[in-house]
């Protein structure tokens, strides 16, 4: 593994994390570019998707492909590929964790590699949650890489925290 990999396993399932994936301008652009996709397609409006509701302020999953021609993206994406580079990109979404917080366990069905990029992440000790309660912190400007199947959530900032320190994550899954 290369110097800014780290692994992590836990009930021996392994988690591997990248430091320091982008510069403050390309960090600013994604941003810039989920708060128009929020705004202008709000995906929590169209209902449920595989039985659970879809969370406030989730944005479609094919995020990656509507902006794969901007530099920013293409500079996120090539850090997933120490990781994914036999894989398929599948689906791409970002999640806004704020005082609406409302994010349940799942998993990611049929996927071989589910890569989370911490854009924002004020707080880090509210990362994502596993079902035997540890919490991976959310490392500002990092990506985390796992197997998706593996049941997690993103654990739910306290409304008072939320309202005022948005975290924003990025989610990429691989085939």
């Amino acid at each position: 593994m290369t110097d800014n990999l780290q692994k992590i396993v836990i009930d021996n399932n392994e988690f591997i994390r990248k430091l320091n994936i982008l510069n403050t301008e390309d960090r600013l652009l994604l941003k810039k570019d989920i708060d128009l996709e929020l705004t202008s397609r709000p995906y929590s409006t169209y209902g449920t998707y595989s039985n659970y509701s879809i969370p406030p302020y989730q944005t479609y999953t094919d995020l990656f492909y509507k902006h794969q021609d901007k530099q920013h993206w293409q500079n996120l994406h090539k850090a997933f590929s120490e990781i994914s580079s036999n894989l398929v990109l599948t689906k791409t979404w970002a999640n806004l964790s704020n005082e609406e917080n409302r994010y349940t366990w799942h998993h990611h069905k049929d996927v071989k590699l589910t890569c989370v990029y911490y854009l924002i992440s004020p707080y880090p000790e509210f990362g994502t949650k596993l079902e035997n309660g540890i919490i991976i912190e959310a490392i500002e400007n990092s990506i985390l890489f796992f197997n998706g199947s593996i049941i997690h959530s993103i654990a739910n900032m306290p409304s008072v925290l939320g309202k005022f320190n948005h975290r924003y994550s990025i989610v990429f899954d691989y085939e």
